[in-house]
């Protein structure tokens, strides 16, 4: 003879879930959705905008007014900056908190500079100066050269200084960040074994007490 269910009993649990959403659900809960392409060109593009806007005011009189070449340098350097961040943003050591506040910090402190003009036009000045020496001594090309050889010749002339000294403006900056990385870093650990140190400390503390009776 079968016995029939009791009809009081629980009803039970439905599993409407499975184990793996929830997990990726809390995995990625609080993090920010990937930014669009358009969006990381426009970012790029403001933040060369104005880190250039020194070394713009200094070439434009070196250059001769080849607007046309440094405005296509800078161009460049914002389609690098976005190729390189599209194609890297998924990496784990993009993830990391320390080295997306070290990325904003460098190019924070770019910006800075740069709106801070005499230092920004005095930094940018040393370092064009810098790339225009190499430039000459390599191709044993000036500016002044090129008055008999039309226009073609300074836009390129201008085009390969403006990415030479784009190049080693982004090599100062490499530097500031690897820098203020080891200085975060050490502050970190720093930070952990004082903290560690009072810690331990007060546990020593807590077990050397005796309780009171009452």
């Amino acid at each position: 003879m079968s016995t029939s269910p009791n009809p009081y009993a629980p009803n039970a649990p439905i599993d409407s879930f499975n184990s793996s959403n929830l997990g990726d659900g809390l995995e990625s809960l609080g993090k920010k959705p990937p930014k669009g392409p358009l969006a990381i060109w426009f970012r790029w593009s403001a933040v060369c905008a104005i880190a250039a806007a020194p070394s713009f005011y200094v070439g434009y009189g070196v250059s001769d007014g080849q607007v046309a070449a440094m405005l296509l340098g800078i161009v460049l350097f914002i389609v690098l900056y976005t190729v390189v961040d599209l194609n890297t943003s998924s990496w784990p050591i993009r993830q990391k908190t320390m080295v997306r506040r070290i990325l904003v910090f460098t190019y924070g402190t770019r910006i800075f500079i740069s709106i801070v003009f005499p230092l920004g036009l005095a930094i940018d000045m040393l370092v064009g100066l810098f790339a225009t020496s190499c430039v000459e001594a390599v191709t044993h090309l000036s500016m002044g050269s090129f008055r008999e050889d039309g226009f073609q010749s300074e836009f390129a002339l201008a085009l390969l200084l403006t990415i030479v000294q784009g190049f080693f403006l982004n090599i100062l900056l490499a530097v500031w960040a690897l820098l203020t990385l080891g200085i975060a870093r050490l502050s970190s650990r720093l930070w952990n074994r004082i903290h560690g140190l009072i810690g331990r400390r007060g546990h020593r503390v807590d077990e050397g007490t005796t309780p009171t009776v009452i």
